[in-house]
């Protein structure tokens, strides 16, 4: 484990990002690939997840119910 050499891992939700994938996308991108990502000023420190903008912060709660918590209109 990383943890007992001092190292932290956190994982950074992010929505869209400045990508060839995204290229069609018409919503807001928040982060460039070629740009060091800086987690929001906000993340407590330590954090194992940092949800980087309003998306991610609204689809976070969800990831844990699967696809019924974050497509509630499937049957």
């Amino acid at each position: 484990m990383l943890d007992v050499v001092g190292i932290r891992v956190a994982g950074l939700h992010v929505g869209f990002m400045h990508t060839d994938m995204t290229r069609d996308i018409t919503e807001p991108r928040r982060l460039r690939p070629t740009s060091p990502a800086s987690p929001p000023t906000a993340s407590p420190r330590g954090a194992y997840e940092i949800l980087a903008d309003d998306l991610s912060r609204q689809v976070r709660p969800g990831l844990a119910e699967g696809v019924a918590g974050l497509c509630p209109q499937l049957p």
